[in-house]
């Protein structure tokens, strides 16, 4: 069973409400070793997402994905700013905090990140990292049944 582009973006929106967001954006592995693109998103401001591309290091999505764990972007962070003008989506979307996840399958391969963020200064919290790790496991076995991944 697949689930349709509405449902995705019911749990994006979902995501954002319950992480108090206003971005939710997943970027996903198009082949074994590609790139990385957003193919779902909520509360955007523009269509710009649609073309961009992740790459691993690169913005607070290329770092959690090199790191294999999530990665927490905001003012305490060092280099912050460089940071968030590494990354696409934060400048297109003026995102100021914002938390990215790999996805991983069951053979711990990372296959996509999720992304939330805040156009305003905020922190997020551990509860806001322990809300959204379970959430990933809801996301991923929809995922794995979209794009058939092991």
């Amino acid at each position: 069973m697949t689930h349709s582009f509405l449902e995705m973006q019911q749990i994006m929106d979902q995501i954002g409400s319950l992480s108090h967001s206003d971005v939710v954006a997943l970027a996903w592995r198009a082949h074994d070793y590609g790139l990385l693109r957003w193919i779902h998103s909520s509360g955007h401001h523009n269509e710009r997402h649609k073309s961009m591309t992740v790459k691993t290091g690169v913005g607070i999505a290329g770092l959690a994905i090199r790191s294999g764990r999530p990665f927490k972007l905001d003012d305490s962070v060092p280099e912050a700013e460089r940071i968030r003008a590494a990354c696409p989506m934060m400048l297109a979307e003026q995102l100021r905090s914002a938390f990215a996840f790999p996805i991983q399958n069951k053979d711990n391969v990372i296959q996509g990140v999720l992304l939330i963020g805040k156009r305003k200064d905020y922190t997020y919290t551990e509860d806001d990292k322990i809300r959204m790790t379970d959430w990933l496991s809801t996301l991923m076995r929809m995922l794995q049944e979209e794009h058939t991944i092991s």
